[in-house]
């Protein structure tokens, strides 16, 4: 069974930067069984909470550092080995856990492309905050409320 999700270009991705997917304090950053190396990141509650695997990696990173959301963490691992990428390309190796990191029989290892939806990239800006919405003005100026209100209760006199 392979937990978690691969990414990489054919041919691999040697070198590449590898940034933390939320904020957190590094749980580990070093040698690790079946990955080569690794950095694990515990995120609290205040930012979703859960914890994050980058495997197949060089740690840029140290036990006990906090890392903010983007913040460069690691690179890419650039051998091919079975003792750093299991013999594949260069690639990074991404896992999400529910709580802390867990056994591979737990059920708390989670599918980690839903959690970088919407994700930005490193140095890129948020997008600008959608305008409040008056629903005085809009209902006076369009009817769209009257609308929406008459699809719950019924047509309004």
């Amino acid at each position: 069974m392979h937990y978690g999700t691969d990414f990489g270009w054919p041919g691999g991705s040697a070198e590449l930067p590898v940034y933390a997917v939320k904020a957190g304090t590094v749980q580990a950053a070093g040698p690790a069984d079946g990955f080569g190396f690794w950095v694990r990141v515990d995120h609290p509650a205040e930012v979703g909470g859960g914890h994050t695997v980058y495997g197949h990696i060089i740690p840029e990173v140290r036990r006990g550092d906090q890392v903010a959301a983007g913040q460069r963490i690691a690179r890419i691992h650039p051998t091919k080995s079975w003792a750093t990428n299991g013999n594949v390309d260069p690639h990074l190796h991404l896992e999400w856990h529910r709580y802390g990191y867990a056994s591979p029989t737990s059920g708390d290892r989670l599918d980690p492309l839903p959690k970088l939806a919407g994700a930005l990239y490193p140095g890129e800006a948020a997008p600008a905050a959608a305008p409040a919405i008056d629903p005085h003005a809009d209902a006076a100026r369009d009817g769209i409320w009257q609308q929406v209100l008459e699809q719950f209760v019924g047509p309004i006199r």
